[in-house]
């Protein structure tokens, strides 16, 4: 399982994805960012990553990126 988790107050992390390393969120006109950092080899390169907002619910979140569709469930 890869994905984020999006916190209270705007925190943010990564989920099995070892190079990046999510720390903050906003949504902004459906358009969700998420920001941190992209880990290279000894080197971090801030990173922003923006989707589109299609539809979200407390156990469901669908984006889309770069015309890809991205379908989050909240797990149990």
């Amino acid at each position: 399982i890869k994905g984020f988790t999006l916190g209270k107050n705007g925190l943010a992390s990564t989920i099995n994805e070892p190079r990046h390393h999510y720390e903050r969120w906003v949504l902004k006109d459906n358009n969700l960012i998420i920001e941190g950092k992209l880990i290279g080899d000894s080197c971090f390169t801030p990173l922003s990553d923006t989707f589109y907002v299609e539809y979200v619910s407390k156990e469901e979140l669908i984006v889309f990126r770069n015309e890809i569709k991205y379908h989050y469930i909240k797990e149990q």
